[in-house]
């Protein structure tokens, strides 16, 4: 959905979360994982540093719809990027045999803050006045995250068939110390 600067895209994400004691492990794994280029191999993609609020109404308006709303701040770790911000509804569906696919509602918004956001027409803005209206919002936790990635390559070219992410999140609340995982 096109509306003047702003693209407002909607896709579904298809993932499959793993917990893992160490990430050294999954490291290893994948580094003796095949490098011809004849077989499907990994490649290395600069790490992020992300940034993520999630935000509701003092009435859970948006969990209440089936949606997180998340304003995420992403970084590469070796300085490049913009480090614009994105603004994303999410909606909330139960993992089934350990797949979760969710409906993924976005918008890169740059510098603008929630309120800017909000104040807005069109874009991820009206959507969610759809679901809060004049409520508030107000951020319900903090998720600081680095990312390691690695595109998994089809054999004999480039093309990307997923994604694969090591994840060291520390979730930080208003009521108390920061959770590791």
């Amino acid at each position: 959905i096109h509306g003047g600067a702003m693209t407002l895209q909607r896709h579904t994400e298809q993932e499959w979360q793993f917990a893992a004691r160490d990430l050294e492990s999954a490291r290893h794994w994948l580094a003796t994982r095949p490098q011809e280029t004849s077989a499907r191999r990994f490649s290395p993609r600069p790490t992020l540093t992300m940034q993520d609020t999630y935000y509701d109404s003092p009435d859970w308006m948006i969990f209440r719809a089936g949606y997180a709303l998340r304003v995420r701040r992403a970084r590469e770790t070796d300085g490049t990027g913009d480090g614009a911000t994105e603004v994303t509804l999410k909606s909330l569906h139960q993992a089934h045999d350990g797949v979760a696919r969710r409906t993924e509602i976005s918008e890169n918004v740059g510098d603008a803050n929630l309120q800017e956001v909000l104040a807005r027409e069109n874009g991820i803005g009206g959507r969610i006045r759809e679901l809060v209206g004049s409520r508030q919002l107000a951020p319900l936790f903090r998720a600081n995250t680095r990312r390691e990635r690695q595109h998994l390559l089809e054999a004999d070219n480039d093309l990307p068939l997923a994604e694969v992410d090591l994840d060291e999140t520390s979730i930080e609340t208003s009521a108390g110390p920061a959770q590791e995982l």
